[in-house]
């Protein structure tokens, strides 16, 4: 039979004399087969509920990340049609000298940088919702 931790809901590992070690938040758990005792059960699910609300916030932080990277990127590429500039006999010829470039190529270093931080932790935070909301219906 699988036992979780009363505070943060991990799978629980047996160390020994028969203890059971969270490797989330290193603390020896006293856990029988299943959590019979109301007061137990109460701490398990408001840890559950605290673990889903903090998830929803990292996913609400990184659709902020991933909103600040479109911006980013729509500068970036606003600046690089900014960095073809007119020549003497009225061509547009790019520039990879100018401040417009500079500045078109930090804001798309940044905007990559933001867009793949997002996704990622918002794959982080739909897996952690998804895996408390388990833990939950159990």
């Amino acid at each position: 039979m699988i036992k979780y931790c009363i505070k943060c809901g991990k799978k629980l590992k047996v160390s020994s004399n028969d203890n059971f070690c969270c490797p989330n938040c290193k603390t020896l758990n006293k856990v029988a087969d299943t959590i019979t005792d109301t007061n137990e059960m109460h701490h398990f699910n408001q840890s559950c509920h605290q673990n889903m609300k903090k998830a929803y916030d990292l996913k609400q932080n990184s659709l902020c990340f991933i909103v600040i990277a479109i911006i980013l990127l729509v500068v970036g590429a606003i600046f690089l049609l900014l960095s073809f500039k007119y020549n003497v006999i009225k061509e547009r010829v790019f520039m990879p000298g100018s401040l417009e470039f500079v500045v078109c190529i930090l804001c798309l270093a940044g905007g990559l940088f933001c867009m793949i931080f997002g996704i990622i932790r918002l794959v982080s935070s739909n897996k952690k919702t998804k895996y408390f909301s388990h833990l939950l219906k159990k």
